[in-house]
């Protein structure tokens, strides 16, 4: 697991239109515990290979244009224009903002029998991303066929295209080329709940350039506002209107992106914190790009409104990347004893939460406030919530009593639990930002309207607004099945809701065998969910990383999705930065947990010995 940002190595199927280029997942070696590929650190401009394009020629037959043109398409954005020559004016409501993403079957362009005037291309459509950049997996991949009308020029002695497909149909790309040409980025959006202290991210994915370009794009994306599913959850970018599109944005030799937007507008008609929080959504918003350190918002006479200066400070600020642990450094619980112990990477201590003698099953720790470390932990028998400071051995009354399990904190001091003691699962959330007393409240699930759905674990993302949820379905033919999805939360008039539409309109991953675990990864400039579990009933336990989008992470040397393979029997994950827990049972029938850090381009183990222990729990 990598931080895998969209890579762009040389690709050879760049020159054809759609080459038969397969996109698998690397499955690394079992006897190494965990593995992985090199990771990305720095955005590129795409891949090393260029295809020239020519415009339309007399000497081309219908199939040919077509070929010509889904070539130049989908080869360098400056090519457009040269795209735009293969088309009529019929069909000048071309959008090249979108994407169809083929697998390995894909053919090429062929004029149908008796019809040399209608060409076809099909193969299976995976994916498709919108004109909003939005990437969109498909839950049932399609084969699909698209059609092209060509028709004859006289006058200029070639064909055109005249008709083009209709609806999501823009460029046409293999997975392969896909990944070497698109980078996948993340909108950043305060949070309506916590403005000045949390962000919800968006991903998008834009066709690699040089950073102006990619800023130019990303700044338009982010004034126009999140996706409608996500619009109680993250707050609008001041309603700003760029000054000018196409160059509203610059980079300055010292690395600030200058933003110029139009005034007078929401920023400058407020308080001064307006105009920074709004600078920090844009330095989030670009912290990928490796040329920019620094955001300015300036107004049409170059004045600047709001300063971003750090983009570190703006990750820990709005909790975005790693928080809480010290790298190496985790809570777990022992597996003899059930009580609470700190390991530093050195040397392991005792830490129980409450008296000595008291057995948990299940612990999760947060350090929201970087002040002190607040534990959940669940009794041996799964009924009692308890809250406490690890290695305070003050007693305290159970929060709650029930059928617990899924403990998760955001980075906010929320946790999130399921109880199951009525035998249909109920989430609650609890926010200790009032006190350790105070009383978990049910959230209610809203928008599971697709079919009966039963939620088997939650983990909430870092902005306590996103919650991965995995549910379980009975599929006729397959038995039950696990998908993985996100919900909404929302605090509204009707009470505490889990908005779980999108969950189950738009799920990361669909129908699969078994899912055993969920964990949110956060690195310094991306935030990503880590899945343990298999597609088939044939396949090994595998950690997949996937994008909030559900595309998948993917390794900078050969475009294919990561995963990791973990050390037999795997059944809990935990992860934060370049560290990976793994909680597993010994053929013995001991628990035991392996450290791995991400180091020279590869997982490595962290010490010669496992951990005698299970649930192990870094400060979230």
């Amino acid at each position: 697991m990598t931080s895998g940002k969209a890579a762009r190595a040389a690709a050879a199927g760049l020159l054809a239109v759609l080459g038969l280029l397969t996109a698998g997942c690397v499955n690394l070696p079992a006897d190494s515990g965990v593995n992985a590929v090199s990771k990305q650190t720095e955005a590129g401009s795409g891949s090393d290979v260029r295809i020239w394009p020519q415009a339309p020629r007399r000497d081309q037959d219908q199939a040919s244009i077509v070929e010509g043109f889904l070539q130049t398409a989908a080869s360098d954005p400056s090519n457009l224009a040269i795209a735009r020559a293969y088309l009529t004016s019929d069909a000048r409501n071309w959008d090249p903002s979108k994407v169809v993403v083929f697998g390995s079957d894909e053919t090429s362009p062929t004029s149908l029998p008796k019809q040399p005037d209608t060409v076809q291309i099909s193969g299976t459509v995976v994916a498709t991303v919108g004109d909003d950049g939005t990437y969109q997996p498909l839950a049932d991949a399609q084969h699909k066929t698209y059609y092209f009308h060509v028709k004859r020029d006289d006058a200029k002695g070639y064909y055109q295209i005249d008709q083009l497909p209709s609806g999501d149909f823009g460029i046409a790309m293999t997975q392969e080329t896909f990944r070497a040409n698109y980078t996948e980025y993340n909108l950043y959006y305060l949070n309506a709940d916590a403005p000045d202290a949390s962000m919800v991210p968006v991903p998008v994915y834009v066709r690699s350039q040089p950073d102006s370009s990619v800023a130019e794009n990303l700044a338009e994306k982010l004034v126009k506002g999140p996706a409608q599913w996500l619009d109680a959850a993250a707050g609008p970018v001041s309603q700003i209107d760029l000054a000018g599109p196409g160059n509203a944005v610059s980079i300055t030799a010292d690395g600030t992106a200058e933003v110029a937007v139009k005034t007078p507008n929401a920023c400058t008609g407020h308080a001064h914190g307006v105009c920074e929080r709004l600078a920090a959504e844009f330095l989030a918003t670009f912290s990928n790009l490796a040329s920019v350190n620094r955001v300015a918002i300036v107004d049409a006479h170059g004045s600047e409104l709001g300063v971003a200066d750090s983009v570190e400070n703006v990750m820990r600020q709005y909790h975005l990347g790693p928080v809480g642990s010290v790298p190496g450094t985790y809570y777990y619980l022992g597996a003899k004893d059930h009580r609470v112990y700190y390991d530093d990477g050195k040397n392991t201590r005792p830490e129980q939460v409450g008296p000595a003698d008291r057995r948990y099953s299940q612990l999760a720790v947060t350090d929201y406030d970087g002040r002190q470390s607040v534990a959940a932990v669940v009794d041996d028998h799964g009924a009692d919530l308890y809250l406490g400071e690890p290695g305070n051995p003050a007693t305290r009354a159970p929060t709650w009593t029930g059928a617990i399990s899924s403990l998760s904190w955001d980075a906010l001091g929320h946790l999130w639990f399921i109880d199951q003691a009525g035998g249909t699962p109920v989430l609650y959330r609890l926010d200790i930002t009032q006190g350790l007393e105070a009383r978990p409240q049910r959230v209610d699930l809203i928008g599971a309207d697709a079919g009966p759905i039963t939620i088997k674990q939650l983990a909430v993302a870092p902005d306590g607004r996103r919650v991965a949820v995995v549910y379980s379905e009975t599929v006729a033919g397959s038995g039950t099945v696990y998908s993985v999805g996100l919900g909404v939360y929302e605090n509204s008039v009707a009470g505490q809701l889990l908005d779980l539409a999108e969950a189950v309109n738009n799920p990361m991953v669909y129908q699969w065998h078994a899912v055993s675990d969920i964990d949110w990864h956060s690195s310094q400039t991306f935030q990503s969910l880590a899945v343990l579990g298999g597609s088939q009933a044939s396949s090994p336990s595998v950690i997949s990383e996937l994008y909030a989008d559900g595309s998948p992470v993917t390794s900078a040397n050969d475009l294919t999705a990561v995963t990791v393979n973990p050390p037999n029997g795997t059944s809990g994950i935990e992860w934060t930065g370049g560290t990976l827990l793994a909680t597993y049972r010994t053929a013995q029938g001991d628990d035991q947990i392996s450290q791995y850090a991400f180091t020279s381009g590869s997982w490595n183990p962290q010490g010669t010995t496992a951990v005698d222990g299970l649930s192990p729990s870094y400060t979230d």
